[in-house]
């Protein structure tokens, strides 16, 4: 037995022997982040107390995930295996009304149905996956930050390519590095400005000096610095700048 079926084995037993509900508060966020990374003829060895598990504890981030390792590509179908468990994810939502659920099997045997299956459905801990990659992956940002899960949360960030947000998010957690360079890539020179002037970033400054069009100030910073090539990079904007003020 590989360490995923020996845990899956042990939730199961915990479940069976103390509830769902004592399991969940166990296991609960440990399953609600778990991620998937494996090729597509590994799939019929997912353990079936895995399966099992995350059905019973109505784990949705994790049913998506496992879906979503599987997505297919050039236009290849799902392993026939996640497409009997998306129709088992079917089934539970019509039996129970779960349109979390519903939403879940969406992701295999209908995706253009997601976002109409969700929009009565409130963002939860529990299905923050289910938003992230449609227009209410905000909501999904906003109850990751609440619930300190920072790094998924940026991941949904970078892949809607809201690098606003993300340089926010950096912004809020300290790391000025990291926001200047999300904040820039999103567009937003002036706040990559005003984070790197709190903090005495230079770097930072310079670079949002530069795309703000200001290469005099930035000029100032490389030469203060001894970044040769980049004081030549501005003295060579300045110049077309004022060409292009003459000719214009």
């Amino acid at each position: 037995m590989d360490k995923l079926e020996v845990l899956s084995a042990v939730m199961l037993r915990s479940a069976d022997l103390h509830g769902d509900d004592a399991a969940d508060r166990l296991f609960g966020d440990w399953l609600t982040d778990y991620q998937w990374i494996f090729i597509e003829d590994k799939v019929d060895g997912i353990p079936e107390q895995f399966i099992d598990i995350i059905f019973r504890l109505k784990k949705y981030n994790a049913i998506v995930n496992l879906f979503s390792a599987s997505e297919p590509f050039m236009g290849r179908e799902y392993p026939e295996r996640i497409v009997e468990l998306a129709k088992y994810a079917q089934d539970i939502a019509s039996d129970t009304q779960d349109k979390s659920m519903l939403a879940c099997a969406a992701k295999v045997l209908s995706p253009d149905e997601i976002d109409a299956i969700l929009e009565e459905v409130p963002c939860t801990n529990a299905n923050t996956e289910l938003f992230a990659t449609g227009p209410r992956y905000r909501e999904a940002v906003s109850q990751l930050l609440r619930s300190d899960r920072i790094k998924t949360a940026l991941r949904i960030c970078r892949f809607q390519q809201d690098h606003r947000l993300e340089g926010e998010i950096y912004e809020s957690a300290g790391d000025t590095k990291a926001s200047v360079r999300a904040y820039l890539e999103g567009g937003a020179a002036a706040e990559a400005l005003e984070v790197s002037r709190r903090a005495g970033y230079d770097i930072g400054m310079a670079r949002a000096y530069d795309r703000l069009g200001r290469f005099e100030e930035a000029l100032q910073i490389w030469q203060r610095r001894g970044n040769r090539r980049d004081a030549n990079r501005m003295r060579q904007k300045i110049t077309d700048s004022r060409q292009r003020g003459l000719f214009d």
